[in-house]
């Protein structure tokens, strides 16, 4: 019994010390310098999608069917890595709608019926007359529960059990989401006919991802990433890859594509990509937001930049308003 208690302590003492651990800098500056000595024209976005695919199988499981109760619409699928899916639809304009791709520790059960959760957003999308679309990704909600280990109550903890071997099998969590995120692309473009315009929003990690809808499908024109800003690059140098979890790191990337070749890609493509963050920010990285704004100094049409003083990373009623009037002056 007392082995148990002592080893209780241990876990307790490690959870508080490691988010409060020292950088050792030395370090990341000899990783720094690595890839500094070792750099390369980056071979794009486009090409590493094609490479490095993920390796779960999808498979549908329904086409898509109506829930009277919910007043929605929902396809369901499986995936050979992780458990089942289910994309969810809340049909107020069928020629408008909003893609939300949720924070780390949300589900989208708070985004359609969590009235209290800050990423409730149905009342938004009822007023401003847009369909809503989301989903668990692969860790969020019952799907974290029935991941490679069950119950385990932490997507933490789920997380770390995945990133254990899948470099091993030559993939990650990244593409992983990814390979998701593509097939629920196609199957929402499925639902409307590939007729409706659509728009993504993003909140923390999901913020990460928005960025990408658009290489998977042409009816995406409008990307806003809220309380995400940062490239692999700018949290190398600075030493702080802490600051996100194991999903935000793609297998081998570094030489492909970083946060600006995303954006450039998409604004070649006549999407436009709003960044909305606090300037206190942990995940927004200023050095990270200060090279894209000189990027795009004079295209601040396509790329836009709005920072709300003295916020941190929160999803501020402030923040959501200043989504739907960003979605408002979107033809």
């Amino acid at each position: 019994m007392i082995s148990y208690l002592i080893r209780a302590y241990k876990v307790l003492i490690e959870a508080w010390s490691a988010p409060r651990a020292k950088v050792n800098y030395i370090i990341y500056e000899n990783i720094n310098l690595y890839l500094k000595k070792n750099k390369k024209k980056k071979y794009g976005i486009s090409k590493y999608l094609d490479k490095y695919h993920g390796l779960s199988k999808i498979i549908a499981i329904n086409s898509w069917d109506y829930d009277e109760e919910l007043d929605e619409y929902y396809h369901e699928y499986s995936s050979s890595f992780f458990s089942n899916g289910k994309i969810r639809i809340k049909n107020y304009n069928s020629k408008r709608a909003l893609i939300f791709l949720s924070g780390y520790y949300s589900n989208a059960n708070d985004v359609f019926q969590n009235e209290t959760h800050p990423q409730y957003l149905l009342n938004y999308c009822k007023k401003s007359n847009t369909s809503l679309v989301s989903w668990d990704s692969v860790f969020q909600g019952k799907r974290g529960q029935n991941a490679i280990y069950k119950n385990l109550n932490s997507t933490v903890s789920a997380e770390r059990e995945y990133s254990r071997f899948l470099s091993m099998i030559g993939t990650s969590l990244w593409n992983e989401y990814v390979n998701e995120l593509r097939y629920a692309v196609k199957m929402i473009n499925q639902f409307y006919n590939n007729k409706a315009d659509l728009i993504t929003v993003g909140w923390s990690m999901g913020g990460a991802f928005a960025h990408l809808v658009p290489m998977f499908t042409r009816k995406c024109k409008l990307v806003i990433a809220s309380g995400s800003l940062a490239r692999f690059h700018d949290l190398i140098r600075e030493g702080k890859t802490r600051l996100h979890g194991f999903f935000f790191y793609p297998l081998n990337s570094i030489y492909y594509f970083d946060l600006e070749d995303i954006v450039k890609e998409n604004n070649l493509s006549n999407c436009k990509t709003i960044f909305i963050f606090g300037e206190n920010d942990p995940g927004c990285l200023k050095s990270s937001y200060s090279l894209l704004k000189k990027m795009y100094k004079k295209n601040q049409e396509n790329v836009h930049f709005i920072k709300f003083k003295n916020y941190g990373h929160f999803f501020e009623p402030k923040i959501k308003t200043e989504i739907f009037k960003s979605i408002k002056k979107y033809p």
